[in-house]
């Protein structure tokens, strides 16, 4: 989580600094954004990434969400659970699965109770 001096600072934050730019896209071969108009209750903005190794797998190795509410920046990481067909994400696939969905949910809830009003 990431608390910037304004919410003009965060949307920029936000914007510019993804976790497809950020450091971890080093350690995949391939980020792919995933589109979506399911935002979580509270997130001003959400994007949600996928990073592949084209060498172990077709699947989708770790995901990242980019969350943005006010002046914060909350950037979330989700391993799919291995050997869990139900939870695998195929590389032609383009819809977020729904347990991600759920994650960030949870998470959005958990984060508006701990947030300063």
């Amino acid at each position: 989580m990431y608390r910037l001096s304004s919410p003009t600072w965060a949307s920029l934050a936000y914007q510019f600094d993804s976790p497809k730019r950020a450091a971890l896209a080093e350690h995949f071969d391939e980020i792919r954004e995933y589109e979506t108009n399911r935002l979580p209750e509270s997130a001003d903005s959400a994007n949600y990434y996928c990073g592949f190794h084209y060498l172990d797998s077709e699947r989708c190795d770790a995901w990242f969400v980019w969350l943005r509410y006010g002046q914060y920046v909350v950037s979330l990481t989700a391993d799919p659970p291995e050997n869990r067909p139900d939870f695998e994400t195929d590389r032609n696939e383009v819809e977020i699965p729904d347990w991600l969905y759920r994650v960030t949910a949870h998470v959005d809830r958990a984060f508006m109770e701990a947030v300063p009003k």
